[in-house]
């Protein structure tokens, strides 16, 4: 009997997908915003409106990147147990799909292990280039990145370090966007690959 037996991940797909949308969403409408300030810059005399949509689309912002979180972690360590049992021989401990997104530093590359030992293990056929996992892990990265540098420089109080912050966040948006939808085919493929998986391994016993 397998250590990791198979476990339904199609709901947990599911949700998470749909929460990478709203994060996709919400970034989009960001990103709007924020070219709006660019091309108005020098003519706003009153930034108290700006800053209250701000307010309201970055909340917006927050609570769906908390969910995503959430569901995702739910999807990544089933799918990672699905793996093993449908033929992986990991690196590391199915605790590690959880784990690994919380030690300072070495979450910077255990998820991204991770996700290439599932995508390389399903297979170019099943799944597609491993390139997608590269291109997702870093976009989540320069996005993250970005706007922890951009926030910091949106509160240094010159005009022209608003200005640079404004153009560094509008980025930042963008490639977290493309993040998110990447992430989106990254869950819909890999777990439609696990189960495309299971079924061939039990349809090997029953022959």
């Amino acid at each position: 009997m397998t250590p990791f037996p198979f476990l339904a991940n199609a709901g947990r797909a599911t949700t998470t997908q749909v929460a990478l949308g709203l994060v996709a969403v919400a970034n989009v409408a960001h990103a709007l915003l924020f070219a709006w300030l660019l091309h108005a810059w020098g003519e706003i005399e009153d930034a108290a409106p700006f800053e209250r949509i701000e307010t309201v689309i970055g909340l917006g912002l927050l609570g769906a990147a908390l969910f995503t979180g959430i569901a995702f972690l739910f999807w990544f360590r089933r799918a990672y147990g699905n793996a093993h049992a449908v033929g992986l021989h990991g690196r590391f401990g199915l605790g590690w799909a959880v784990g690994g997104w919380f030690v300072p530093f070495l979450n910077l590359v255990r998820p991204f292990q991770i996700m290439g030992e599932m995508w390389r293990h399903a297979g170019h056929a099943r799944v597609g280039p491993y390139a997608i996992v590269g291109l997702w892990w870093t976009g989540f990265l320069v996005g993250n990145f970005a706007d922890n540098i951009g926030t910091r420089m949106l509160n240094g109080g010159s005009n022209d370090a608003a200005l640079l912050a404004v153009k560094v966040l509008l980025g930042s948006d963008i490639v977290s966007c493309v993040a998110a939808l990447l992430a989106i085919l990254i869950v819909r493929r890999l777990t439609a690959a696990h189960v495309a998986m299971s079924q061939a391994k039990q349809a090997e016993v029953f022959d």
